[in-house]
């Protein structure tokens, strides 16, 4: 009996020191399993932590990258309006206040995001327990990587900026030279219509001779009239094809010559007053002492035709006139076979590109998240 009570009483404290050895076990496991916890728990919080500074620094760039190229924009339609006031052409690239509205609207969003993201992640921290924290941490994190998705989303987009910002600066240029050009031949045909207008009175006072029309089916008058006729149908076409490149230079140089051509040197106050604006808002005008010299030697080698003033019937003077006129007349239709409407690919005004992609940057923005 002895035995077998000193038998009961070793199993008894094998059993004691097996139960701590499980005891000790599970504590380990216990402080193991809280260990791996936190360090999962402190992973996590750093790539928080790390993902917050990407998506702060990228909120940061977006606004600050909308500033400048908004800025561009602005200024550049700033810049084209004050020229073709100045100029008194027409200008249909201005910055709409819709595009400023929604980039405010952005920046706004932005802002306030931030902020009570902050205000959240103080709230978050009263919570102790693992579970809760880790849940807590687990939502931010992909609240943060849905953000940071946003984020590259726009930044690809905005990469398309300087682009923009470039041909917009192109496309206000031509517009406004463009409209100018038109202005100034609209204004140098008119000079030369009511010049030859002018003229076209003078030959209808003149007297008919019978003996022309007897002996050459038509008169001298007939053929001047029809010449007349002719070249103010050519001016009318040589306007649309004159200074392609629509440089200033080139519009000042058409102004002088015509008033040396058809204003016996005197400009009109409508031609001085555009000569200012031109010299007033483009660079590499030459000046006047140039023109003046140049128009002088273009006139200078501009020879008359010599007539024979003998002929009884005019003989020449019929004939050059109605030589001059068919050469006259296959001009225009040289013209008109050369300059007919090509089908073109339609440019696509920059303006309009900057402003699809500002309300595409709203829109990611706007999206809901996990959408």
């Amino acid at each position: 009996k002895q035995f077998l009570r000193m038998l009961k009483g070793m199993c008894k404290e094998k059993e004691l020191e097996i139960d701590g050895q499980r005891e000790d076990i599970k504590e380990k496991e216990i402080r193991e399993t809280k260990r791996k916890q936190e360090e999962h728990l402190e992973q996590l919080e750093k790539e928080i932590v790390n993902l917050e500074h990407q998506v702060k620094n990228g909120k940061t760039n977006i606004v600050e990258m909308l500033e400048q190229y908004i800025g561009e924009v602005e200024e550049t339609s700033e810049k084209y309006q004050t020229m073709a006031e100045d100029l008194k052409v027409g200008y249909s690239q201005n910055l709409h206040f819709r595009i400023l509205e929604i980039f405010q609207d952005i920046k706004t969003k932005l802002e306030t995001t931030e902020k009570a993201e902050d205000e959240e992640q103080e709230i978050q921290k009263d919570d102790e327990t693992y579970e809760a924290r880790r849940d807590i941490l687990q939502d931010r994190y992909g609240e943060l990587l849905q953000q940071k998705q946003k984020i590259t989303q726009i930044q690809q987009i905005m990469q398309m900026f300087p682009q923009y910002s470039e041909e917009y600066k192109k496309q206000s240029s031509q517009e406004v030279r463009s409209n100018l050009n038109k202005k100034v031949q609209e204004m140098i045909t008119r000079i030369k219509v009511k010049h030859l207008q002018n003229e076209k009175q003078q030959v209808l006072q003149e007297k008919e001779s019978i003996f022309q029309r007897i002996f050459y089916r038509t008169t001298l008058r007939e053929q001047k009239l029809d010449n007349i006729e002719a070249r103010i149908e050519l001016i009318k076409r040589q306007a649309s094809i004159k200074n392609p490149e629509n440089q200033p230079r080139i519009m000042v140089k058409n102004l002088y010559e015509s008033c040396a051509q058809d204003l016996d040197g005197e400009f009109s106050s409508e031609m001085i007053e555009l000569l200012s604006a031109i010299k007033r808002n483009f660079k590499n005008i030459p000046d006047e002492k140039t023109l003046v010299e140049e128009t002088h030697q273009k006139n200078s080698n501009t020879y008359p035709i010599i007539f024979n003033k003998k002929s009884i019937f005019k003989r020449n003077l019929i004939h050059y006139y109605r030589q001059d006129t068919e050469n006259v007349k296959a001009t225009i239709q040289d013209i008109t076979k050369h300059n007919k409407p090509i089908h073109k690919e339609v440019q696509i005004n920059a303006l309009s590109q900057f402003e699809e992609a500002i309300n595409i940057i709203q829109t990611i923005l706007e999206r809901e998240e996990g959408q």
